[in-house]
């Protein structure tokens, strides 16, 4: 055996290297290295790959008790107690592995006839020895033969340090140094291997300058799933998920910087499993930069993250389905368009199969929608007294308390007498929810069916109940609009100009298109005056509102326009006196409208507008756009003034004023509406005004939503002085 520390030769077998030294006598140099290891105020143990006892200084022999001579052949973990051997072990293989570097642990090492002490125990590895070299295990102690105490070793492995060639593989030796806790050293260790003991966290370094990586407290069950036996960085990014390795190498470029780290990033196992890990560390400077830090692993912690955010775009998603057909059941005008949504649109919430709307019609339950097609089960309904308890639609209407059958059999219990309905239906479960109406009473029943036994959660039966709720107060109020209606149209055709002025010099075209899109609302208006000195007076608006209210608000508008109209000759003291008279009236309405005087004679236009889209003038040729400067809506600002524009109509030319109905919805925009009316006046400019105004009432939308006013007019003439003005602004 080599003596790896040797007084008397001179020799450091590479434990100490002093060959490093120039101009220095290695023999005598060895000899100070050897003196300086036995006086080392520090316990030392120096042991091979395989856990032997090479040599022991005077402090540790001092510590434990013993000669250190004593101890040469032995190995180092059995002299700890019995209990921390293993973790002995543990440590001395981590260290010794090609891919180690060294560790610490708490141990107790045992003192004959004494307590064992705790100790900071801490191996270093040492550079690869000379040659190889078997410990001297004939201590006096009888030890065994040292390959027999080679194979005692538990997991014990000769090629840790044999190839198989005799060449060594890794370090051959290290120093194992033995030293009391600080005052808190001890609680802080224990507490830190609480922390990532069976726990998914590691404790970590980096050496900035070679790029080696290596745990703290280890090997970690996490560390160990993670990186195996790599230790080199580079070979632990190549398991980090592709979209994420560009973000790690640049916050690791910054450390070089001496920044801190932290990223959060994706890194498969050696299983190919993904995790997901959130991953912080200190940089410490020196003269061995490096980071200090902390891996957790929150892959649970995303995957309950994901799961949590998927439940709640699931539960958003059918919120906004429900939020929607609900509107829709607030914004509907028909009662064929409220049960539609009950019958149809409603189930896929519930995951029902089919549902049927009855509603209460002169004391008899009656099937709606009315185009529904009936199933022989609704056909045996349809008719009957709504009086007649002895069935389950019969029931609810009468106690106004909704049912819920879970199977066929629970229905028939409770109403035998529907045993004949059943026979002709395939649903197996079924919720009936009365329709309520004003003071409670039942308008009809909403039934669902399910082809499958369902139970109906304390959810679903809310829901049920509150968009039941809805539809009955859709119901009356559709109920109301219908009669409201009945009367606007009524007040409409006496309120609308019943005959238009004609005119010599002028052709004229109005059209009235009432709303189709539920409600015919009665706010939109039109009318020709004639004035005095050849002029005429064209007026079209829109008064915001719907129903009666409008109706009645667009007639005063209109008289009011009339009688300000035949006394002042300027448009905008007409807009501003009808602005006024409906400020005193004290009542919220208000109107966008354009006024035109038009001079017969010279074709001169003044107008005063508020708030009313652009009039459209064109030829055969082109169009324009006459936008004249505008005020506020008359009803807003009682004080409101406004002003006047003026241009000329020459003769040939037709002049297009029309509400905003024609030109936008949901589906166009205003500049996109007028682009298209523009182009019908100017190819239809040579059929006349009322093909205009035809061609205009069949391009609006079966469903309109909104009632429009139509009011086309054209200068007789043959337009021939479009050279002395310039031609309009084609499009």
């Amino acid at each position: 055996m080599i003596d790896y520390v040797n007084g008397t030769t001179g020799s450091t077998g590479g434990f100490a290297g002093s060959s490093a030294v120039p101009g220095v006598d290695p023999a005598t140099l060895g000899d100070h290295v050897g003196m300086a290891f036995r006086h080392a105020p520090i316990a030392m143990l120096v042991a091979d790959s395989g856990g032997h006892i090479l040599e022991a200084n005077e402090a540790f022999g001092a510590l434990a008790d013993r000669a250190p001579s004593s101890l040469r052949g032995r190995f180092w973990p059995e002299l700890l107690a019995e209990s921390d051997r293993g973790t002995g072990w543990d440590l001395h293989r981590a260290g010794m592995s090609a891919a180690g570097g060294g560790g610490s642990r708490i141990l107790r090492l045992t003192v004959p006839g004494n307590e064992p002490l705790r100790m900071v125990v801490e191996l270093r590895t040492l550079p690869e020895a000379a040659s190889a070299a078997e410990p001297d295990t004939s201590n006096g102690t009888g030890a065994a033969d040292p390959a027999e105490a080679v194979n005692a070793i538990p997991s014990a492995r000769p090629s840790d340090a044999d190839n198989g060639d005799g060449a060594r593989r890794g370090p051959s030796c290290a120093a194992i140094l033995f030293r009391e806790p600080l005052p808190d050293e001890e609680t802080l260790r224990i507490l830190t291997e609480l922390r990532t003991e069976n726990s998914g966290a590691v404790l970590w370094t980096l050496d900035l300058r070679t790029g080696r990586l290596s745990e703290l407290f280890g090997p970690s069950p996490l560390g160990r799933m993670l990186a195996g036996d790599a230790r080199d960085l580079e070979d632990c990014l190549a398991q980090v998920h592709r979209d994420d390795i560009a973000r790690v190498r640049d916050a690791l470029e910054a450390s070089h910087q001496g920044r801190d780290y932290e990223q959060r990033f994706r890194m498969f196992d050696q299983s190919g499993d993904e995790h997901a890990l959130h991953a912080r560390a200190r940089f410490v400077d020196g003269d061995q930069p490096r980071l200090i830090g902390i891996i957790d692993d929150v892959t649970e912690h995303v995957q309950l993250v994901r799961r949590l955010a998927d439940r709640r775009r699931i539960e958003a998603a059918q919120g906004r389905q429900v939020t929607e057909l609900a509107a829709k059941l607030v914004s509907a005008t028909t009662i064929d368009e409220v049960t539609g949504l009950l019958t149809e649109e409603f189930v896929p919430i519930f995951g029902g199969t089919t549902a049927h709307v009855m509603l209460v019609v002169d004391g008899v339950l009656r099937a709606s929608p009315a185009s529904i097609r009936k199933t022989d089960a609704i056909a045996m309904i349809d008719g009957r007294d709504a009086a007649d308890t002895a069935y389950p639609m019969g029931a609810v209407v009468q106690d106004r308390q909704p049912r819920f059958f879970e199977s066929r059999a629970e229905a028939l219990e409770r109403f035998p007498a529907a045993a004949e309905i059943l026979h002709h239906t395939s649903a197996q479960s079924w919720a009936t929810v009365p329709i309520f109406g004003d003071r409670r009473v039942a308008l009809g029943v909403w039934q669902v069916a399910w082809n499958q036994p369902h139970h109906a959660t304390p959810d679903e039966r809310a829901l049920m109940l509150t968009l039941a709720g809805l539809a009955g107060q859709a119901l009356q109020r559709v109920s109301r609009q219908q009669a409201e209606l009945e009367l606007a149209d009524a007040m409409q055709r006496r309120m609308l100009p019943p005959l238009i002025p004609g005119f010599d010099a002028l052709d004229i075209a109005v059209r009235y298109l009432p709303a189709r899109a539920g409600w015919r609302v009665c706010g939109d208006f039109y009318d020709v005056i004639q004035l005095p000195d050849s002029k005429v007076g064209l007026v079209v608006g829109d008064v915001q509102g719907h129903g009666v209210e409008a109706a009645a608000a667009m007639g005063q508008i209109r008289v009011a326009f009339r009688a300000y109209a035949t006394n002042q000759g300027d448009p905008g003291t007409v807009l501003a006196e009808t602005n006024r008279l409906l400020g005193e009236t004290g009542e919220i309405v208000f109107a966008t409208c354009g006024y035109l005087v038009l001079d017969l004679d010279s074709g001169e236009m003044q107008a005063a507008w508020a708030g009313q889209p652009p009039a459209v003038v064109g030829t055969s040729e082109a169009f324009e756009l006459w936008e004249p400067e505008t005020g506020p809506p008359v009803g807003v600002d009682a004080d409101a003034k406004y002003p006047v524009s003026t241009r000329r109509l020459r003769p040939g030319e037709s002049l297009l004023m029309c509400s905003d109905g024609l030109l936008e919805s949901s589906e166009f925009t205003m500049d996109a509406g007028l682009q298209q009316v523009g182009t019908i006046v100017r190819d239809r400019h040579d059929q006349g005004v009322q093909s205009i105004a035809t061609a205009l009432t069949e391009l609006v939308p079966a469903g309109r939503g909104d009632d429009i006013a139509i009011l086309a007019i054209r200068m007789h003439g043959s337009g021939n002085e479009d050279a002395q003005r310039g031609a309009p602004q084609r499009y």
